[in-house]
C-alpha cells in the first residue's frame, strides 16, 4: 500500500492523517487520523480509522471469521458465563477492538521515544509495542523473538524499497 502522511501542529493541537487510495483485495479509501489537543491542561485525543470494503474483502473477512479467526476474542466484556467468568466480544467487533488497540500502542510507542532515528529507537519502539500487547491475551500472536525478527526484516525491506524509489526518482530527473 502507498500511504500519504499529513500533519498539522498548532498551539495545543496536533493532527496526523494517513491515507491510501487502494489496499489489498479491492479495498480503498483508507483513512487513519489521530488528533490530540490540550484543553485546560488535560490531554484529549481522538482516533479514527476507516476504509471501504470490496465484495472480495467482505468474503475474505467472512472466511477468516469462520476459520482462523473464529475463536479470537475482543477486549470488551459482553457477558459473564455461568461461573462468573467474563465473556469477551467476538466476530467483527473483536477484530476492530484488537486492531484499534494495536494502532493505539503503535502510536504510543512512537511518541514515547523521541530519540534520533536509529536502531536503538526502532528496537525500543518494537519492545514497547510488544510488551503492551502482551498484557492482553487476545492480542498475542507471536513470541517476542519471532516478532522482533519479522519486524526487523520488514523494516529492512521497507528501507530498501524507499532507497530504490529514491534512486529511481533521481534517475528519472536526469
Amino acid at each position: 500500500m502507498t500511504y500519504e502522511f499529513q500533519t498539522d501542529r498548532r498551539d495545543n493541537y496536533f493532527s496526523a492523517l494517513i491515507t491510501a487510495d487502494r489496499g489489498p483485495l479491492g479495498t480503498s479509501d483508507y483513512r487513519i487520523q489521530l488528533e490530540i489537543m490540550d484543553i485546560e491542561g488535560r490531554t484529549f485525543g481522538r482516533f479514527q480509522v476507516s476504509q471501504k470494503h470490496s465484495w472480495i474483502s467482505a468474503r475474505a473477512a467472512k472466511l477468516y471469521l469462520s476459520t482462523v479467526g473464529r475463536n479470537k476474542k475482543g477486549i470488551t466484556v459482553v457477558a459473564t458465563d455461568e461461573e462468573g467468568n467474563p465473556v469477551y466480544s467476538d466476530g467483527e467487533r473483536a477484530v476492530a477492538e484488537r486492531n484499534l488497540l494495536r494502532y493505539y500502542f503503535a502510536i504510543t510507542a512512537f511518541f514515547r521515544n523521541k530519540d534520533p532515528v536509529g536502531d536503538h529507537q526502532f528496537q525500543e519502539r518494537l519492545n514497547y509495542w510488544f510488551d503492551q500487547t502482551e498484557q492482553y491475551k487476545q492480542l498475542h500472536e507471536l513470541d517476542r523473538n519471532r516478532y522482533l525478527t519479522d519486524k526487523k526484516k520488514e523494516f529492512e525491506n521497507q528501507l530498501a524499497l524507499q532507497n530504490s524509489q529514491y534512486i529511481d526518482k533521481l534517475t528519472y530527473k536526469k
